[in-house]
């Protein structure tokens, strides 16, 4: 009984961990820090204002989540924290469109200025819409396979503190969790490398400029490691019990 409290408090939290990483910047306030993407228009910005002497109205940083976008600008010279924050409602289905998030703002502020006459290149709107919001979209019905995985291994838990025994058969659902993490940890290590490629490639003559912290990848690769370790212990938890009511007889 007493050796399946350890796998137990590591499946909790991986269900912890994948949780954060599906919530992660759905409100202002809430993980901001944790972008799967972050695209920063200081540059652009700064290039307009020297070409035209005037202020282009859009936001400075525009962040990718899984569920949401958001936006905000910078109180000091390009350093974070963001301020004025704003983000999108919450999607199961969260779309990354940056042509039309920053059109978005120049139509709210009445701007006479046009994605054309910035050279936005189109090519970074049609990889999003063609290949890595698909990508992301996939990646989000993996966290959700893999969060009812390890929630049935938290329950099923819960049954080997009266049968210590049954602790081993948990293996088969954190090795289905352990699968739908590692599929969904690696589409958002593409997606973020081949994405900031992308638009630092695309944006740079305009002063477009992609980029992000290592923190969500840290949380999704932990997810996938504390729950691929919790498979080893919850198999030596079933064994260990077993030999333990084995020798009660």
């Amino acid at each position: 009984m007493w050796s399946t409290i350890l796998p137990e408090l590591m499946s909790i939290t991986v269900f912890i961990l994948t949780t954060l990483c599906l919530r992660a910047g759905n409100s202002p306030s809430y993980m901001q820090d944790y972008a799967i993407l972050s695209l920063n228009t200081t540059g652009l910005k700064d290039t307009f204002h020297h070409n035209t002497t005037a202020g282009l109205p859009i936001h400075d940083v525009y962040n990718l989540y899984m569920i949401t976008t958001c936006s905000g600008y910078y109180a000091n010279n390009s350093v974070p924290p963001l301020v004025g924050v704003t983000c999108s409602p919450v999607s199961w289905y969260s779309k990354f469109l940056p042509s039309t998030l920053l059109q978005s703002d120049l139509t709210s502020h009445s701007a006479t200025t046009n994605l054309s006459s910035l050279r936005f290149p189109p090519t970074i709107q049609d990889a999003f819409n063609e290949r890595f919001n698909l990508q992301l979209h996939v990646a989000f019905i993996f966290y959700v396979i893999a969060l009812i995985w390890v929630g049935c291994v938290v329950l099923w838990g819960l049954c080997t503190f009266w049968i210590g025994a049954l602790g081993g058969f948990a293996v088969l659902f954190t090795s289905s969790a352990s699968t739908c993490l590692l599929i969904s940890s690696a589409i958002i290590t593409a997606v973020q490398s081949q994405s900031t490629a992308l638009i630092n490639d695309q944006g740079a003559s305009i002063g477009l400029q992609a980029g992000y912290n290592s923190k969500f990848l840290a949380l999704t690769w932990s997810a996938f490691a504390v729950n691929a370790a919790s498979s080893v212990v919850w198999s030596c938890a079933g064994i260990v019990s077993a030999a333990w009511r084995g020798n009660e007889f």
